[in-house]
């Protein structure tokens, strides 16, 4: 994969785990200096850097409940997160007749964030491969 991120970094919420996890190292893999992000579950934390790391990646572990009352964000409390929703990944059949892969989201992100997303701006894009339909 190119390294067309180099230089970027990347706080990835949920980043231990499905979903953020396959994000995390899918931006990894593209030069992205990866924050995983874990509210309470460690080790799952160290093991997405861990793979990360031996793939030649660069990430390191961050915890924070985001979205906790009266969260803020690093010791200098410079940052206030506000009114924050929590978010909930579904999976979900859809009209492609299969269930949608951490992978396949990852994908989408990694385009978004890349310089080939640059002209996206205030968009809600469906990533539920037609579930809707």
């Amino acid at each position: 994969m190119s390294h067309e991120l180099q230089g970027k970094t990347a706080l990835v919420t949920g980043g231990g785990r499905g979903l953020g996890r396959a994000i995390a190292e899918k931006l990894a893999a593209s030069g992205v200096l990866v924050a995983v992000n874990y509210a309470s579950n460690h080790d799952a934390a160290a093991r997405t850097v861990a793979a990360i790391e031996s793939r030649g990646g660069a990430a390191f572990a961050v915890q924070a409940e985001l979205g906790a009352p009266g969260f803020t964000a690093g010791e200098t409390n410079e940052h206030v997160i506000e009114d924050s929703e929590q978010l909930q990944a579904v999976v979900a059949a859809t009209a492609l007749r299969r269930f949608g892969q951490p992978e396949e989201i990852a994908d989408i992100v990694h385009a978004l964030a890349s310089p080939a997303g640059r002209w996206i701006t205030s968009q809600n894009i469906d990533a539920s491969g037609g579930f809707k339909l």
